[in-house]
């Protein structure tokens, strides 16, 4: 059986680690390093090592969108049963579909399960949002936005400690046991292929790096979800103290504590010996254990206090772009009302 991975991210070196043996993979399917540039891929990985240490077939694509002719004819080139979809946040064309001997298996899901949470950053959203579950689908992929016939369906809890990273890893260990499960049991799992009812669907909107700005008149525990979603590999969340100086967020830890002085919501209260800063939010304080000043030679004080973009008209501004772009999809209820 020829079985293909394709992928952008770090996350499929990780999904090989974790197939069981009995599942040979043939060929790696990556992309240039300079097309990671342009498309700005968070976690990228060039999967050329990966395929060399483990004697895989590697083909190396230069358009993440798949409109090259000379990637098309190096797809052509290449016998394809099935098509394993690990970290590649675009749309596989039709005929990339149609040279696929059986299925292309996509792997989607949200805290509301495949339907209803289409389209972009799930599990981003999912820890915005403070969600305690995540439910993950693989599907046989077709030219729609994760619309095709769901194989498998699993739930993986989420514990206050989770940051994206931990996500994806729980994401991977479970896609992986779901495609394990299927290949050692294909030819029942295929005729148990099941239809998604298009009425119930709905949309996660696209983020980008500018949607990530701290608005410290929230509680610590939201601000502490926002860190954590945003985390590496993604661009971290951003805090803004004036025009030109912005502080990028990487981690933090609620802070409970009474003291007599009051300070203003993102007023910096304390600044410890490890460089460490308390910061004033609506009910408590936020501790900024890891961060970055996106200023050489700039020295932050006591009593500092970073300005808020309201998070309500951040997600407004999300809705709207999305709107705009894709106006026959209809966005997710909880994004709505993260809106109001």
């Amino acid at each position: 059986m020829k079985i293909y991975i394709i992928s952008t991210t770090f996350t499929s070196i990780d999904l090989i680690k974790c197939l069981d043996k009995k599942i040979k993979i043939k060929g790696l399917i990556g992309l240039k390093s300079e097309e990671r540039k342009k498309q700005n891929i968070s976690g990228f990985s060039n999967l050329q090592q990966i395929a060399k240490k483990r004697s895989l077939e590697y083909i190396e694509l230069s358009n993440y969108s798949l409109k090259s002719d000379i990637d098309r004819k190096k797809i052509f080139n290449i016998d394809i049963d099935y098509l394993i979809i690990a970290g590649w946040q675009r749309l596989i064309p039709q005929w990339f579909i149609d040279h696929v001997n059986y299925s292309v298996i996509g792997c989607h899901g949200s805290s509301q399960g495949i339907t209803k949470g289409r389209g972009r950053s799930p599990q981003n959203w999912s820890i915005i949002l403070g969600e305690k579950s995540f439910y993950l689908s693989i599907f046989e992929v077709d030219s729609g936005v994760d619309s095709g016939r769901v194989i498998d369906t699993r739930k993986f809890n989420y514990s206050k400690y989770d940051n994206i990273k931990s996500s994806y890893y729980k994401t991977t260990i479970i896609y992986a046991e779901m495609l394990n499960d299927f290949f050692v049991n294909l030819k029942s799992k295929r005729k148990n292929f099941k239809k998604q009812d298009l009425k119930k669907a709905s949309y996660l909107p696209k983020r980008l790096p500018e949607d990530g700005v701290m608005d410290w008149n929230q509680k610590s525990e939201h601000l502490k979800n926002f860190v954590y979603a945003l985390a590496h590999p993604y661009p971290g969340a951003t805090t803004i103290l004036n025009k030109d100086i912005f502080i990028k967020i990487w981690d933090c830890i609620p802070f409970e504590i009474e003291m007599n002085k009051k300070y203003k919501c993102g007023e910096i209260a304390k600044i410890f010996s490890y460089g460490d800063l308390l910061v004033k939010t609506l009910d408590s304080y936020l501790l900024v254990t890891n961060y970055k000043i996106l200023k050489k030679n700039f020295t932050l004080r006591e009593n500092m206090v970073f300005k808020s973009i309201k998070f309500n008209l951040q997600i407004k501004k999300i809705i709207s772009r999305h709107k705009k772009k894709y106006p026959d999809q209809k966005i997710s209820k909880k994004i709505l009302n993260q809106s109001k």
